[in-house]
């Protein structure tokens, strides 16, 4: 049983830009398989995730410019944590006090009638809050920084080119013990279009053009060694297409 109040304040500043403020309560009880993992019989003595996260932001547009940015702080209890095992079962486990603190931010910027640049960054700051054992150290798995952006020109009507980028500039840990990093990747892609008649389109799609080696995803583990198989690898140079039908 569990009480989440939230209280929410948006205010109209003009027209065009809105302010607002949340102040939320949260609360995630472990599943069935965290309680009863597969790696050892019985039931795991597993508290529910509990959390109170402010967050404030602001929306809006200025002529050509869109945006959308917020800032928030979650205070968690007990926090969920699942590692994987050798074996290749999973195990959960409570973190004692942590806290997620961050940014995301998205800007659309129309350049020209025929271009449009569109961005986001998320700052990701999650960690442990005066853990016995690990201190401060960042939680695992959690790039610190990732940036997306996109380039959409119409040379003629009914027809884009779309460069892109995703980009985690630096590395990031993906143990309790901040013993093993995964390392930071930039991937560039291009996709095209063409809507010969309403509600047809063909596209193509290439991803990771470059061919770069990168660390699509993790899992994580208390305490790491340059042998652990915690790197899940990211596809390599691909190209996609295809028709869409809308009516």
């Amino acid at each position: 049983d569990e009480l989440n109040p939230r209280l929410g304040l948006i205010w109209q500043a003009t027209p065009d830009v809105q302010l607002y403020g949340n102040l939320a309560r949260s609360a995630e009880p472990p599943t069935l398989s965290e309680i009863n993992p597969s790696t050892a019989p019985g039931f795991a003595d597993i508290e529910a995730q509990t959390a109170w996260t402010l967050e404030v932001g602001s929306r809006g547009h200025w002529g050509r410019l869109g945006y959308d940015v917020a800032v928030f702080e979650s205070r968690l209890r007990d926090e969920l944590q699942t590692f994987g095992t050798v074996t290749g079962g999973t195990t959960t486990i409570n973190a004692d006090r942590t806290i997620h603190r961050g940014l995301e931010a998205a800007v659309d910027l129309t350049l020209t009638d025929r271009l449009m640049l569109k961005t986001s960054y998320t700052w990701s700051d999650f960690r442990f809050d005066g853990d016995a054992t690990y201190g401060d150290n960042a939680l695992p798995g959690v790039p610190p920084h990732r940036l997306y952006a996109e380039l959409r020109w119409e040379p003629v009507d009914d027809v884009w080119l779309t460069p892109h980028v995703e980009w985690v500039p630096v590395d990031y840990a993906v143990d309790n013990a901040e013993s093993l990093d995964a390392p930071d990747y930039a991937l560039l892609g291009l996709r095209a279009g063409w809507q010969p008649s309403p509600g047809v389109t063909l596209f193509l799609d290439g991803r990771n053009l470059t061919d770069e080696t990168y660390v699509a995803t993790t899992s994580v583990t208390n305490s790491a060694n340059a042998g652990s198989a915690l790197f899940y690898p990211g596809d390599g140079a691909s190209i996609y297409g295809g028709i869409a039908f809308r009516w």
